[in-house]
């Protein structure tokens, strides 16, 4: 994974979402099950359990964040000119730090063995 340009809130956001859970040493609930769905089937069922993973694990570790948007799509990423929807998802995460924050947005492209994301 890539972190560069990414700092503060945001940084630790993109840490929690990329670390697997179990990972982080007396922590073993640390992290999101992102990591792990590189390998499961991309279906409907799978994409719901991610949402309510994702939005748990951020909830519960990162609660000065507010998630004013969080999506799970199948989805082809532009980007990239041989993505394919049935194998891609697209997580996206519209927030910001407390009430009073800027607006932020987290995008996630699980695209096959790699996890490509950016903040804007």
């Amino acid at each position: 994974y890539k972190y560069a340009n990414v700092s503060g809130n945001s940084g630790n956001l993109v840490n929690l979402l990329l670390t697997r859970k179990g990972e982080r040493l007396m922590q073993p609930n640390f992290g999101s099950l992102i990591p792990e769905f590189l390998f499961e089937p991309n279906s409907k069922r799978n994409r719901d359990k991610l949402k309510i993973s994702v939005e748990d694990d951020i909830n519960f570790w990162l609660p000065y964040i507010v998630i004013n948007n969080l999506r799970v799509l199948s989805e082809a990423n532009p980007a990239f000119p041989n993505s394919n929807a049935e194998h891609n998802v697209i997580i996206q995460i519209e927030f910001q730090v407390t009430e009073l924050g800027a607006n932020r947005t987290v995008t996630i492209f699980l695209d096959g063995p790699s996890i490509n994301f950016e903040v804007v």
